[in-house]
């Protein structure tokens, strides 16, 4: 069963992962941007040797980032929230759009260079950092989400504390001394209580 520091571990190394492709993607289509196609043939020529070399050293860049097993496994398994199905679909995009693109090419002409840079261009814009919506759908209510199913026993115990709690006689007492106004106040005690708790126990 995987564990919470397993999956921080996991999404620290896509990080890694992430950052390289994005650094490889950049380098990669500043090499493309040299094979313009032109309308003059002597240059032409020049480019489509040139691009040898250029398809040579990309492949070597995309070869260069270092793919984590997990990635495989984590493949075959069903039921991922939704930030790794992203970071899943993300790996398999340049798996198979990138790497192995570059990998079965035996040359690079130039009418191949615009789709070989759309590619780029799309894992690039793919692996965006999310914007604060992204963060909190993909980042913070998965971790909110786990965290409230790993100590979900915890929590319902908390709460059968405070229905015990409200039948006590001198609890009721000053609900009905106090009124509705000491209720918030109560309630956010027992909540700041259950959050300190469970971080103390992870």
């Amino acid at each position: 069963m995987e564990t919470s520091g397993d999956l921080d571990q996991f999404l620290a190394r896509h990080s890694v992962f992430t950052r390289k492709a994005r650094d490889v993607s950049r380098q990669s289509l500043f090499l493309l941007e040299i094979l313009t196609k032109t309308s003059y043939p002597p240059i032409d020529e020049k480019l489509e040797t040139f691009a040898e070399f250029v398809l040579v050293k990309i492949r070597a860049f995309v070869n260069g980032v270092h793919i984590q097993k997990e990635y495989f496994a984590k493949k075959d398994q069903t039921g991922h929230p939704d930030q790794i199905l992203r970071i899943l679909d993300l790996f398999n995009y340049w798996q198979t759009q990138i790497r192995d693109t570059v990998n079965k090419m035996g040359n690079l002409k130039l009418v191949d260079v615009p789709d070989l840079k759309d590619k780029f261009k799309t894992f690039l814009h793919d692996s965006q950092e999310p914007d604060f919506t992204g963060k909190v759908l993909y980042h913070w209510i998965p971790i909110v989400l786990n965290t409230l199913k790993r100590h979900l026993y915890f929590i319902i115990g908390a709460i059968l504390v405070a229905m015990t709690l409200s039948s006590v006689d001198a609890v009721k007492n000053l609900l009905l001394n106090e009124g509705r106004g000491v209720l918030l106040p109560m309630l956010g005690i027992l909540i700041a209580f259950i959050l300190v708790s469970i971080l103390y126990f992870r």
